[in-house]
């Protein structure tokens, strides 16, 4: 259909977008609104749109299991992982190799959801800088829970103050948890 109000009523619960006229599924507003609504996948859309960085940062931030339907020369631009991995720290898992060795995006990365088990000690030079660092340590926890404290450095595991930070929020993280239960 070529309704436009109509396909974005209907896009709010199902997956009707290669049902859209071919002028709506060119309409940059109404990708944006499929995207954010989840209902439209990547590869219902021209090769033009798999260019755009507008669209991809909207993909990351809704569906970034969709990242990796970007064209290849999106996908391994640094500023454009780095940027993507700032908003989406899980990001991180569809990048190459070069780029997930590269210190600045795992520690955004890990500022915005990565678990600390998914760094290569192998690939990333640093590692043990990034595993001895209280507060990437600290974040990963926040985002992640406890099991991310197995990563950490001997030296941060061993650091009283450091445990007790860890314990504090922990748990605040437990509280919160029950409040939005009641």
């Amino acid at each position: 259909t070529d309704d436009k109000e109509l396909v974005c009523l209907a896009l709010e619960g199902a997956w009707v977008f290669s049902y859209a006229s071919y002028r709506l599924q060119h309409d940059k507003e109404v990708i944006m609104y499929a995207i954010e609504q989840g209902t439209v996948s990547m590869d219902e859309l021209d090769e033009e749109f798999l260019e755009d960085l507008e669209i991809l940062y909207k993909v990351v931030l809704c569906m970034p299991y969709e990242f990796t339907n970007f064209v290849e020369e999106l996908r391994e631009d640094r500023e454009i992982a780095l940027n993507c991995v700032k908003i989406d720290g899980r990001i991180y898992q569809y990048l190459n190799d070069e780029l997930q060795a590269d210190l600045d995006i795992v520690e955004e990365a890990i500022r915005h959801e990565m678990p600390l088990s998914w760094i290569s000690k192998d690939k990333v030079e640093g590692y043990e800088d990034i595993i001895s660092d209280p507060e990437l340590v600290l974040c990963a926890i926040k985002h992640n829970g406890k099991n991310e404290l197995l990563y950490a450095s001997e030296e941060l595991r061993n650091d009283k103050e450091f445990v007790e930070e860890v314990m504090r929020i922990l748990k605040e993280l437990y509280e919160n948890e029950e409040e939005e239960e009641e």
